[in-house]
């Protein structure tokens, strides 16, 4: 069995991976990574954060991980740590600034023939060398349906378990003091830890108690595309994990939904349309 290798690389020009790690060729470093992981058959992907200082090359570091092999990219702008508030602040990006990114990039990523399988935060997903894509936030169709599901589909199929041990719903809440309400294994047990414990609790809790605990998401318009969003998001804000997601609110309520919905749709039929025109390989 030949394991997936995940990289983290912080744009891979003009020395931004160097720059934020501290250590010149670092971004050469996992380029050749991902080359020897394709020799010997691994598979790889590769996970970028962006401010100020990189966001306009997304296209250009894209084109350079598909040349070197890598199968998927993740995006988000960089977290305000306390490492990132002291030497990167004034880098640091606003939600409304990632989202006019993306808007701008979409058309380019179904000109570059979709050269691998992208997630741009949460608000754009599409497998490499198609043209359906998807828009992950709007998760639901805005009927009753949603009620029922819990409120992280993620968390209920894949459990985390931090370095020392810890059930978390997901990696992000390991960076969070509120992890350390979540059972260790060592102490309460796998079996413990999947039928009573914090961790259940949460991976368990149905959309219409989110909306019953948190009203102003429960009154919201879209309420039932975005069930309250993403846990780690809200967490991440400044918020606790039964808090609205504000990214979320921002992404459909200021319109950057319809502005990525315009941008994938229009790229996406052009892309269609020169596949069919396109003479045989």
């Amino acid at each position: 069995m030949q394991l997936p290798v995940q990289a983290l690389l912080y744009v891979c020009a003009e020395g931004w991976h160097d720059w934020l790690r501290g250590i010149k060729g670092a971004g050469d470093a996992v380029l050749r990574a991902f080359d020897l992981c394709h020799e010997y058959g691994f598979p790889t992907g590769s996970e970028m954060c962006l401010h100020k200082g990189n966001r306009h090359l997304l296209r250009q570091s894209i084109l350079t991980l598909a040349e070197h092999h890598c199968r998927s990219l993740k995006t988000n702008p960089v977290a305000p740590t306390e490492l990132w508030d002291r030497y990167g602040k004034d880098k640091t990006i606003g939600l409304d600034e990632v989202y006019e990114t993306y808007v701008d990039y979409i058309p380019h990523y179904f000109e570059d023939g979709m050269p691998l399988s992208l997630m741009l935060g949460g608000v754009f997903m599409c497998r490499k060398g198609s043209t359906d894509w998807v828009i992950p936030q709007q998760k639901y169709d805005g009927s009753d349906v949603c009620l029922r599901q819990t409120i992280c589909g993620h968390a209920r199929q894949t459990l985390y378990i931090s370095p020392e041990g810890r059930m978390l719903p997901c990696m992000s809440l390991s960076s969070a003091d509120v992890q350390y309400g979540y059972p260790l294994i060592g102490e309460a047990g796998l079996h413990q830890g999947l039928t009573d414990s914090t961790y259940m609790k949460l991976i368990d809790t149905r959309v219409d108690e989110f909306f019953r605990t948190v009203p102003e998401c429960g009154e919201c318009e879209y309420a039932k595309i975005c069930a309250g969003g993403c846990r780690a998001s809200a967490l991440s804000a400044g918020d606790t994990l039964m808090s609205p997601d504000r990214a979320c609110c921002i992404l459909f309520k200021e319109g950057w939904a319809d502005k990525i919905r315009s941008a994938a749709s229009r790229s996406a039929e052009a892309a269609a349309a020169r596949a069919e025109t396109a003479p045989p390989a």
